[in-house]
Formats: C-alpha cells, sequence, structure tokens
C-alpha cells in the first residue's frame, strides 16, 4: 500500500503524518487502512475534516515569533487575484 501524496514523515517518531503544516480549516485528509472493515476483511481509507483552532491567549514570545514570521512571508497575497476573479463573474 503506497502512501498518500499529502502525507509527510515524521523522521523522529518513524511514522507517516497526514496532516501537512500549513494545513487549512476544512481540509479532508485521508488515512490508509485505518478505516471500517470491508465485506473482504480489509480496512478502508479513514477520512477526516480537519478543524484548526487558533489559541485566544498568547504569551509576548508567540506574539513576537508571529510577527516575526508575518514580516518573513510578506509579499504579494496569492488570494487577492482569486477575489478579484471572482467579483468579475
Amino acid at each position: 500500500m503506497g502512501r498518500p501524496a499529502s502525507s509527510w514523515c515524521d523522521q523522529s517518531r518513524k511514522r507517516w503524518n497526514y496532516v501537512k503544516p500549513g494545513s487549512a480549516n476544512g481540509t479532508v485528509i485521508r488515512v490508509p487502512g485505518r478505516g471500517v472493515r470491508k465485506k473482504d476483511g480489509t480496512l478502508g481509507d479513514l477520512r477526516a475534516t480537519l478543524e484548526v483552532t487558533v489559541p485566544h491567549d498568547l504569551s509576548s514570545k508567540a506574539k513576537s515569533a508571529l510577527e516575526d514570521l508575518r514580516i518573513a512571508t510578506a509579499g504579494p497575497d496569492p488570494r487577492e487575484e482569486l477575489l478579484r476573479r471572482a467579483r468579475q463573474e
């Protein structure tokens, strides 16, 4: 059984993780062989929808790290073009 394209390997734990860093809320992931048992006895694939929660209270160190991330990833927002196209239709 091959691993799905959406997986990544955590080398320190030697296991497959099916949630990629940066995954968005509502993303559906597939975990092969972890679902309901089929009539032939094999296990199906588990499908799960991610619900991402954001902490309400951040320490000053966490806020500083987020600000550093915002600065490091500053640039054109790819969603602006999508929004412009959606408004034209």
